[in-house]
């Protein structure tokens, strides 16, 4: 029994998930001003591997995989778009943690797909006591008597 795989334009792939991102990264939203006028600020998306899959190939007709089969072709280094879709989802990895580490978006999107943890910093006291000039032991002058 032999594989049969979709015929899928690798390059096409590539070319699309090349889009998306520089899509998320030149996104605008609008937001009204004091004024009352609406200005286009910029606003980068984190590149997500899901969305790019189930929404952004479907709405522009490209014949893919579901995002399960996907997620299974990346697994099975023996099928031919399985490096394919690690690079690019590396790459979609690379630029969403640069958004989450330079923009303080999406942190448990961040938690949950790119593994980043909460990182608790750890302190050692030493006690010590508090300064008191009544303590210390100062020479007086009843030797001299």
């Amino acid at each position: 029994m032999s594989n049969t795989y979709k015929d899928i334009d690798e390059e096409m792939l590539q070319d699309l998930a090349a889009k998306y991102i520089i899509e998320c990264k030149n996104n605008r939203k609008e937001q009204s001003t004091a004024k009352g006028d609406i200005v286009a600020i910029a606003e980068r998306k984190i590149a997500d591997w899901q969305y790019f899959v189930c929404d952004y190939l479907v709405e522009r007709g490209f014949d893919f995989y579901t995002r399960e089969h996907s997620y299974a072709i990346e697994k099975n280094d023996s099928h031919p778009l399985s490096y394919t879709i690690k690079k690019i989802k590396a790459r979609m990895d690379g630029y969403s943690g640069d958004v989450v580490a330079n923009e303080g978006k999406g942190i448990f999107w961040a938690k949950n797909r790119l593994g980043m943890t909460d990182r608790t910093e750890q302190t050692h006291k030493t006690e010590v006591s508090p300064y008191n000039p009544l303590d210390l032991d100062v020479p007086t002058n009843d030797s001299a008597s």
